[in-house]
Order: structure tokens, then sequence, then C-alpha cells
């Protein structure tokens, strides 16, 4: 995914269809204003695929001055289809197709399919930006986020994106390598620019000042994922109840002393997760080893098969746990590994526990325990959350939250005599 990261700087557009994943970077939009009228509008667009085919470029959109799309080039030699072509091949009305094609009631089932089956046909796809142009909003909402380093945080990501999608909307993904204060800022101010009709804001503990502060004085809705300012319209996950679930059902097969594997980040920002695990490990009388020893370094380089062992190998020297809590499930598979290797039984010698029941925790022999946390049920919400806000409806009194539960699979036993 390279081509795609070099780019990332600006902003992100995903498309998702149920057999690939398109992560479609803009590369460049250029308006021209003409007496007022939009009259072209150059979209650059490079998708980051794992095939041989990576690029296709230059889509261009041509727009007469009154606003109505007229031709709209697919990378091919032939123009995309309209409603105009559909009435054609039905015999029927244009009003009628692009009543038929809102989902407006009142037309009769054999009509409405006959329709369907004529734009399936010609390929027909909804013109947004006419839509947009009609209707005064763009039909995208932008996603702030300082970066994504796990899985689980894409797997959020594909949840509000695929969400959005049902709603119509498209979603700008602003933030995605690690980005520094200035940065973000030029994220918000950037979405702003493209007049997105709202913002999610996720996993933004450290967002700046001067973020924050743009995110408050925007003039749409926005919606915060994860965390959120005091009494901000937000959707929460309440990693607490697992954690305490995992800890319990360790302290219940004999476990005294546990380890902690974590990052630089969850040293200086402890209160995300390690102070959690040392408050359920206080409540179930347990050690909690958070000795820098166990420490993987960034974040960035947390999932390295190379680091997971020689960080496991260097403090297994040194110190004797019987359960290793990691901070996610992928590195508690190579936890797994790297114990195996050094000639220690799993669960038998020593409990792996990882974080997230990501796909990736039922692959190793044996099977990962760990805390599900409701990814794809957080997503959704904080998109119908924004979808609320952005249509004036009304909003829960409380904010949403979403606990996190313990999983029981294999690679935690009974500790050691």
């Amino acid at each position: 995914m390279g081509s795609a990261s070099q780019g990332v700087a600006g902003s992100l557009c995903r498309f998702a269809d149920t057999d690939k994943i398109n992560l479609t970077v803009t590369k460049n939009i250029h308006t021209v204003a003409v007496r007022g009228h939009l009259d072209i509008i150059t979209m650059m667009l490079s998708y980051a695929q794992s095939r041989v085919d990576t690029t296709r470029l230059a889509r261009e959109a041509y727009v007469s001055r009154d606003h109505f799309p007229k031709r709209f080039w697919t990378g091919t030699s032939s123009p995309m289809a309209t409603i105009t072509d559909i009435a054609k091949a039905t015999g029927m009305a244009r009003t009628t197709v692009a009543e038929i094609l809102r989902n407006k009631p009142g037309y009769n089932e054999k009509t409405r399919q006959r329709v369907l089956a004529a734009a399936k046909k010609l390929n027909y796809q909804p013109n947004y930006l006419s839509k947009a142009l009609a209707g005064g909003k763009s039909m995208t909402i932008g996603l702030v986020m300082s970066s994504i380093t796990t899985p689980v945080m894409f797997s959020k990501v594909l949840a509000i994106e695929s969400k959005a999608r049902e709603h119509g909307y498209l979603t700008y993904l602003a933030g995605w390598g690690e980005s520094d204060d200035r940065e973000m800022a030029d994220y918000i101010r950037d979405l702003l620019a493209r007049r997105v009709d709202g913002i999610i804001a996720y996993h933004l503990y450290d967002l700046p000042d001067n973020a924050i502060e743009m995110l408050n004085q925007a003039q749409i809705p926005v919606a915060y994922l994860d965390w959120g300012p005091r009494d901000s319209p937000r959707v929460m996950i309440d990693r607490q109840p697992g954690i305490d679930e995992l800890v319990g059902h360790l302290a219940e097969l004999g476990h005294k002393h546990v380890a902690f594997l974590h990052t630089e980040e969850d040293r200086q920002i402890k209160s995300l997760k390690a102070d959690r695990y040392m408050q359920a490990c206080m409540a179930h009388d347990v050690t909690l080893n958070f000795d820098k020893d166990w420490c993987l370094g960034s974040p960035s380089v947390s999932t390295d098969a190379d680091v997971v062992s020689n960080t496991i190998k260097e403090a297994m020297a040194k110190h004797k746990p019987t359960a290793v809590l990691c901070p996610n499930d992928q590195v508690a598979g190579l936890t797994v590994g790297a114990l195996l290797d050094l000639g220690y039984k799993v669960p038998d010698d020593v409990s792996v526990a990882g974080f997230d029941d990501m796909p990736v925790a039922q692959i190793p022999r044996p099977q990962i325990t760990t805390v599900r946390q409701p990814r794809g049920e957080a997503g959704s919400a904080v998109v119908e959350l924004l979808m609320a806000m952005m249509h004036d409806k009304p909003l829960p009194e409380y904010p949403p939250v979403f606990p996190c539960r313990l999983l029981v699979r294999q690679s935690t036993g009974k500790a050691p005599k």
C-alpha cells in the first residue's frame, strides 16, 4: 500500500465493495469558477490496490452553467449512463425513472423492476455531483484521526465508511500517518474547504487545542468516536468491563504475576489502557509488571515479528510472569510464537491474552483468549449519530456506550505451580 501512503498527507477517500477494497487517494482536486458558475472539476485519482493495474487517472466531469453534468469520463471512451438513457431504453418519462431510482413510493413493482433492470444493464451510477449542486450538499463526510496503527482501528474506519455509504455519503479520511499538531489542523481545514456535510473525529485523545477550536467553530455537525469533549455528541467504547473480566479470569486460574506487553504510547498516555489493567489487577490482587523491558517501542513497529521476539526473549530472561497481556491480537499471536520458539508451552507454562477479537486471534494454535471490542457496532453508531445531527433528528440523552467483553479460548490456562 506504499503508493497510497505517499499521498495520504492530504485527504483520502475510500470506496469498497463486497469483492475488494479500493483506497482512493485524492491527488488533486481543481475547480474553476467562471462568471459565478462551476465549469470544470478535474479529479486525479490514484487507486492503491494489490493488483498489477494499480493506476487509473483523470476523471473529468464537465458541468454546464446550469449546473447539470453533461458527461463523466470513466477512463474508457464511453460516457456513463444517465437517467435520460434509462428513460429512452424503457420508454418511460425521465421524471418517472428519476423518482424510481430515488425509491419514491407509488410505482408498481413491475415498473420499478423494469427501470432497475435497465439501470443495471446500462451500468448506471448515481451522480452525486449533480445531487450536491441541486441540493446544496456535498454528500460527503470527513473522518479525522491522528493515525491508523492497528487493524482494529482500520476495521472501525471500514465500518464508518460502509454505514456512511448506506446513507449515500462518501467519506474523506484526513490523517493517516502519525500527524503533528499543524498537520492535523491542516487536515480539518482541508475538509471544511471541501464542504463536507459533517465530520467524525476518531481516536483523538491528544487532539491539539487549535484542532479542537476549529472543530468547535465549524458550522457543520461534528460527532466523536472513542473520545470527545465533555457534553459533545459522541459514541464511547468502554474497555474496562472486558479488562476486568480478563484479569478476573486469570486470577481464577491462579495467576498472581502477569506482564503487560505495551508500546511507548502506552507509557506516555497510561490512562488509555495501562491504567485500566492496573486498576483491574489491584482489584483482583494480581501483580502487573509494567517494566520498560516489556516495551515494544513505537506503535509503528510493535507488530514486527523480530521486535516482538527480541522483546519477549530479553524480558523473559529477567522476569518470570505466568501470563502476558498483549495490546492487541496481532501482538498476542506473535508472542505465542516467540514463547514457543523459546521452549515455553502455551498455556501450560505461560498464558497469553490479546485484545480486540480480530480474525488473527483464531489463526494460531492455541487460539488467542482476547477481549472483544465492538468495532463495527461503534463505527456504525457514530455515523447514525452524525446523520441524526445533520438531519435535525433527536439525539440520545446520554452518549451510546459499547462495552468490551472477554472471549476465552485456548491460550490461557491454570498458572504453573
